[in-house]
């Protein structure tokens, strides 16, 4: 089992990145279940380990023995439009990846929630050159974050909107008290939930 929380950036990261407390809460049930479990992401900036640190779970995750996984080295996919997309090996050789997103305004997407956060199985330097070549308003960057989803493996998502990040995003926002946490096999269920109940209409 991988956990693949938003760990985008140890600065400001106990807002902008998911609660260390469900990170290892999650971790924790799975072990007691006899799973196998690894910890990993690919963050814009530094390394997940050292993100981990800053957001105070990486203590917890070492007595529990839970390994942290860089989603650097790559793999190559073709995703079903024929585009192609280098994927992080340690996130597709699983038998569940398990999605822990943060409930954040993002500038691009205007929400980031459980489809977003799965675009942090690219591999390394591939997350910035996609933003860059498929993004701005005439862009394909949110048609390519769904097809990611026909490869990758199969998911469970459990989102963080205890504490949201509002106005801006995805680092530099303010705290939002939503009190809320969302689960599910489908992470597009999820999202329409999540903007239902955020008041969000999906085409923005």
């Amino acid at each position: 089992v991988v956990l693949k929380p938003n760990l985008i950036s140890a600065r400001n990261g106990r807002l902008a990145c998911t609660d260390a407390r469900i990170i290892c809460a999650v971790a924790r049930w799975f072990l007691a279940q006899g799973a196998t479990v690894a910890v990993g992401d690919s963050p814009a900036f530094g390394s997940a380990r050292s993100v981990l640190q800053a957001i105070g779970a990486l203590p917890d995750l070492r007595r529990l023995a839970v390994p942290v996984v860089e989603f650097r080295m790559g793999t190559e996919i073709v995703l079903p439009c024929g585009h192609k997309a280098v994927m992080a090996a340690a996130a597709m050789d699983c038998d569940l990846l398990v999605n822990l997103p943060k409930v954040k305004a993002h500038s691009q997407m205007r929400v980031s929630l459980a489809v977003k956060n799965l675009f942090g199985c690219v591999a390394g330097f591939h997350k910035p050159w996609w933003h860059m070549v498929h993004g701005g308003r005439h862009g394909r960057f949110a048609e390519l974050l769904v097809e990611l989803l026909a490869v990758l493996p199969r998911s469970f998502t459990l989102v963080d909107g205890i504490v949201a990040m509002h106005q801006t995003g995805p680092v530099h926002g303010v705290p939002y008290s939503l009190g809320v946490l969302a689960s599910g096999a489908n992470p597009v269920a999820v999202d329409s939930g999540l903007l239902a109940l955020l008041g969000v209409d999906p085409h923005q």
